[in-house]
């Protein structure tokens, strides 16, 4: 009988997280860290410009709120203190950052000029983000959140398919215990071999599909 592989020893699939919401563009080198773009494509992050899937996921709270303040009303319909602190506060860090945000005539907050220098937009972001990321949850939360994006079919099968590849491979693991404590109690080792061959195979099948799954979701992002 062949001696199976540990899953602790198997490698491991890919896991990758990138907000969708942000489109892939052509670049060699991210904006933020300025590491190489083997890929040639970057995600391209409101302000920051094209930045790796590593990068990516510091800016979502900066790109939420260049969403939040554009096209909203200075003067929001609330007395509440802490709410009007949190959506100033708000305005006041994207301004900071070199944002220009613009108050029409109606009262109406339109996002501007973006600032050249990059880099230090990075830099101060990264100083400030988890205070940011805490007044945009409290004003969203009480003056009206960002709308909820429209899920792409594509990531939500992803999203399943990897679903499906972690329940397989936690019954794998499980499955080749069973086999293990067979085979030191000195047991019949038959049946718990044949249950691990079976969760061996579906695990197989489930890895195939999400990797499937995953560079259909990435090629329909990057079209």
């Amino acid at each position: 009988m062949p001696h199976p592989v540990s899953p602790a020893q198997a490698p491991r699939a890919r896991t990758v997280k990138a907000p969708s919401r942000f489109p892939k563009v052509a670049a060699v080198a991210c904006a933020c860290c300025g590491i190489e773009l083997t890929t040639g494509q970057g995600y391209d992050v409101p302000v920051i410009g094209p930045v790796g899937p590593k990068c990516v996921l510091k800016f979502s709270t900066l790109a939420d709120a260049l969403l939040w303040v554009d096209g909203r009303h200075v003067k929001p319909d609330t007395t509440d203190q802490a709410l009007l602190r949190a959506g100033h506060n708000v305005v006041v860090r994207l301004r900071g950052l070199g944002i220009e945000i613009n108050r029409g005539e109606d009262g109406i907050l339109r996002v501007g000029r973006m600032p050249r220098n990059i880099k230090a937009v990075a830099k101060s972001y990264k100083k400030m983000r988890e205070a940011f990321a805490r007044d945009l949850q409290i004003a969203s939360d009480g003056l009206g959140a960002l709308p909820a994006p429209t899920p792409d079919p594509l990531e939500v099968a992803a999203t399943e398919a990897e679903a499906t590849y972690t329940a397989a491979a936690t019954t794998r693991a499980q499955a080749w215990l069973g086999y293990l404590d067979a085979h030191h109690n000195g047991q019949d080792t038959d049946e718990a071999w044949d249950t691990y061959m079976r969760a061996h195979s579906r695990f197989l099948v489930a890895r195939g599909a999400w990797h499937g799954a995953l560079d259909t979701w990435q090629l329909g992002a990057a079209a």
